[in-house]
């Protein structure tokens, strides 16, 4: 699938939230993406494919080995746009 990039700051808090994570976490290396609507509106990548110095830095064809995290995803996508009033929920929290 091909898509087109029409990047806007409207996504900059995610992006902020997950850089932030990727420090405090000590990651080697992060990557996000947003497509909305199909179009690519936020992309930025931050670090090196391990902590070793003469690795390559991370960015648009690295793959990330990751597990079962879906979910996770999910949940933050949920939860972010609960509170920020994007959408609501039905639950007491």
């Amino acid at each position: 699938m091909s898509w087109t990039r029409e990047i806007s700051n409207q996504f900059d808090p995610v992006i902020e939230h997950v850089y932030q994570t990727f420090l405090a976490n000590h990651c080697s290396g992060a990557a996000v993406m947003v497509i909305h609507q199909d179009n690519v509106v936020a992309e930025t990548y931050w670090g090196r494919h391990s902590p070793n110095e003469d690795v390559r830095s991370v960015q648009a064809d690295t793959q990330f080995h990751v597990g079962s995290v879906r979910k996770s995803y999910t949940g933050f996508a949920v939860a972010y746009a609960v509170h920020h009033g994007y959408i609501s929920s039905r639950l007491e929290i």
